[in-house]
């Protein structure tokens, strides 16, 4: 029996206690709402509207179908509401993880990948991971399926890979460029053209299918829904650093990059081995390297967010394991783990009341599951302002986001006075107004109220409380100051995340 196969029988039986223990430690999470995502929150809004009408309205984008009809269904069955909504939807996507855990191992094993035990341990307790594992969004789902159809194309399983691909892609369109890696993985494995061929006709058929929805609401999409949805309204400088911000500091941490580019300046030899295995045509680390620089690529596209880079952390964490090897890996993992708990150096950006952005440096921060805790509680908090009073009549609140969740809370009141389509999106989820007393709930206002004109004179007849976020956005997108009309800072909750 050789070394690897000793170490997989012993870590198999270890298996079910892992799970266990991500279990365990997820379960904290699960009732903190939606999770710190907005996105999550928007998705929910239009399945219940969609189980309500039974009209599909895009959550954002080309829309996330499978993901999306996924939730209408969940929210379906918990109609009498006998738990929480998001600890139903919650679960689902801890669910999802779970098994994507299993798939990541299953492929390690089948490509004789060194180390897998230490490589499943770092995969199941990464931050950025951790906390996506319990909030209500499509980022996980569709890694799942990822690891489904690249377990089952190294199996020769080509027809069920190409299936589980599409899925992952329904579930996520912006994944779709996973397809390339996929395509050069059977390559290396066939050589078969009319089989690559087969493949791409079965995964673009069942993704065609997967746009249906999209299609029959909207028609085709066009460059300027392309521009609304898919550029990023900012300086080169701001959008460098949103990138760096959220691709570093949020994804690994600053000590954990740190340790990293050191550690990859030393393995020098070993990145040659890894350039020497790629050039001669290694399956398991031509996929692996196609695919993370596929997804930094799409990222330095698109820097939303961090979690656009989670496609690429199984071949990520593979590549890394060869290069740095056992101990250094292990430090690395370490290092990422206890970011999610304490960061050191910590960055911390904030808004001042003019709504300016600045970043404030600490030597030591509460990591980022402390910090998606708080930000979990704080979107709750929206669920606070249900009580009539909260704001005096004759007002207009400008909260960015919080909008999106407090559009949850008061579903059942704008469900009986009537949903509004605006240009294919839910009006309430950018506005909501309070007839009987006159107040207006804002997220940015450029859809509620249709043009800058109108939103000026809203805010020149009522009473304005503000985000210092809400400050920035406004300007951007309406050209309007909203500082020039005296607004009063809204102190009892956070501004959003930068």
């Amino acid at each position: 029996m050789t070394y690897f196969t000793k170490k997989t029988v012993k870590f198999d039986k270890i298996l079910p206690f892992l799970i266990l223990l991500i279990v365990i430690s997820r379960i904290p999470f699960l009732s903190l709402g939606f999770g710190y995502d907005i996105d999550g929150w928007v998705v929910v809004n239009t399945a219940y509207f969609f189980n309500q009408t039974g009209q599909y309205i895009v959550s954002r984008g080309l829309g996330h179908p499978l993901f999306e009809f996924l939730i209408a269904g969940l929210l379906r069955l918990n109609s009498s509401e006998i738990i929480p909504d998001w600890i139903l939807t919650n679960s689902i996507v801890l669910i999802s993880f779970l098994l994507s855990v299993i798939l990541f191992y299953k492929i390690l094993k089948a490509w004789k990948i060194e180390n897998p035990y230490l490589l499943i341990f770092t995969y199941s307790f990464m931050p950025v991971l951790w906390r996506n594992s319990t909030m209500t969004d499509d980022f996980l789902i569709s890694l799942m399926f990822i690891l489904l159809a690249q377990y089952l194309l190294i199996n020769n399983r080509f027809i069920y890979s190409s299936i589980a691909l599409s899925f992952a892609c329904g579930t996520r369109f912006e994944n779709s460029i996973i397809i390339l890696p996929f395509i050069l993985l059977l390559w290396l494995i066939t050589k078969n053209r009319r089989l690559i061929i087969s493949y791409l006709l079965i995964w673009g058929i069942i993704i065609a299918i997967f746009l249906m929805p999209y299609i029959a609401n909207y028609g085709t999409f066009t460059y300027e829904q392309y521009k609304e949805v898919g550029e990023l309204k900012s300086n080169f400088m701001m959008y460098f650093l949103k990138a760096g911000y959220r691709g570093i500091y949020w994804f690994l941490g600053i000590d954990a990059a740190i340790f990293l580019i050191g550690g990859l300046l030393l393995k020098r030899l070993q990145i040659k081995k890894l350039s020497d295995k790629i050039l001669a045509l290694n399956p398991e680390y031509i996929f692996s390297f196609s695919t993370v620089l596929v997804f930094i690529l799409l990222f330095i596209k698109f820097p939303y967010k961090q979690e656009y880079l989670l496609p690429m952390i199984p071949s990520l964490f593979i590549l890394l394991n060869f290069i740095l090897g056992k101990k250094n890996f292990l430090i690395f993992s370490l290092i990422c783990i206890l970011n999610g708990f304490i960061m050191i150096p910590g960055v911390e950006v904030k808004f001042s009341p003019e709504g300016k952005i600045y970043s404030e440096i600490h030597a030591v921060a509460k990591g980022t599951l402390i910090d998606d805790i708080n930000k979990r509680l704080d979107l709750m908090k929206a669920k606070s302002f249900l009580n009539e009073n909260s704001f005096p009549p004759n007002s207009i609140i400008l909260w960015h986001r919080y909008q999106i969740a407090y559009a949850y809370f008061i579903r059942d009141k704008i469900l009986d006075e009537g949903y509004v389509v605006k240009k294919g999106k839910l009006l309430h989820l950018d506005g909501y107004y309070d007839r009987k007393h006159n107040i207006f709930f804002i997220n940015l206002g450029r859809l509620y109220f249709g043009n800058a004109e109108a939103f000026r004179k809203t805010l020149e007849t009522h009473k304005i409380y503000y985000l210092p976020c809400t400050v920035s956005h406004i300007y951007s997108e309406e050209g309007i100051d909203i500082m020039k009309y005296n607004p009063e800072l809204i102190k009892n909750i956070a501004p959003n995340e930068y």
